[in-house]
């Protein structure tokens, strides 16, 4: 039986109906929305609009074959982004694969509270720690030209798919492979501001995940030991502390359940005003620390 009935004139809204009800059945009602829109947008090259307007569109073999392929590979909880291969952050195009995490939307989040902070970056440089798909830097790089930024990352095959987003998107980053947590690192700039997205999911929290989360997102950008939930953000706060010029700016994602936590931990560090944030979500998840 056909995922999705074959019918060369069909209009998109009965077309969005027909993919919506597919992956109800197997995807809470918010999340198919969202992927059936993806789906409309990547395989038949139709938007919200065109599903609000009920236009009608003439549809092939082979799309109907691909939608049906990606639906089985969702109901195998592969991530939509990673079936398409790319996912929208910023407004802006990004490419992802099994190397580097999807982002949240809690990370743009992120970028936009530094982005709100500075509204100009001149002769400043930005080093974000644990790029991943780089979608950090390039967004500030894009919103602030005038920035220098860095990134780094301990993954090779990450810092490839970076590089692939910087020339995508017309970015000029230089990128660094590098470990943090090694011990007399050498970063290739005093930085004014340093932010970072970093692993900060602790193991014990891994049963409560999604497949597609911990299935297909890369370990070593997730997990943290148990005993060590702020294993990164104590090490990059301690490096910023020596290397950032002063005045200076600390960003950071963090764990929910640790958000006082983190916060005592920047201020033990000599960082002032020192900013615990909500996302949208009303879950702590950012915070950011001057240095003066």
């Amino acid at each position: 039986m056909k995922l999705v009935p074959v019918n060369k004139s069909m209009n998109t809204k009965t077309l969005f109906q027909s993919i919506n009800n597919r992956l109800t059945t197997f995807e809470s009602a918010q999340e198919a929305e969202g992927i059936t829109y993806l789906l409309l947008e990547h395989i038949f090259q139709k938007t919200r609009m065109d599903v609000i307007t009920e236009s009608n569109l003439t549809i092939t073999e082979p799309q109907i074959a691909q939608l049906n392929r990606y639906i089985e590979r969702l109901k195998q909880e592969e991530p939509i982004q990673h079936i398409l291969g790319s996912v929208e952050f910023y407004g802006r195009k990004f490419l992802v694969n099994k190397n580097v995490l999807i982002p949240r939307p809690e990370t743009e989040e992120l970028v936009h509270l530094l982005l709100t902070d500075h509204p100009d970056l001149s002769d400043m440089t930005i080093i974000d720690i644990g790029t991943g798909s780089g979608i950090i830097p390039i967004t500030i790089k894009k919103e602030r030209p005038e920035a220098t930024i860095i990134a780094i990352d301990i993954s090779e095959a990450a810092l490839a798919t970076a590089r692939r987003n910087a020339q995508l998107n017309n970015a000029k980053i230089e990128f660094m492979q590098a470990d943090i947590l090694q011990l007399g690192i050498k970063l290739p700039a005093q930085p004014h501001i340093i932010i970072s997205n970093p692993p900060y999911v602790t193991l014990k929290e891994k049963a409560y995940m999604e497949k597609k989360v911990t299935d297909y997102d890369p370990t070593e950008a997730l997990f943290v030991p148990d005993d060590q939930p702020l294993l990164f953000y104590e090490r990059i706060t301690k490096l910023a502390a020596q290397v950032l010029q002063e005045p200076a700016h600390l960003y950071f994602e963090i764990n929910e359940n640790y958000g006082i936590q983190t916060k005592e931990m920047i201020e033990a560090n000599n960082f002032k005003e020192v900013m615990l944030y909500k996302d949208l979500q009303g879950k702590d998840r950012i915070i950011s620390a001057q240095l003066y």
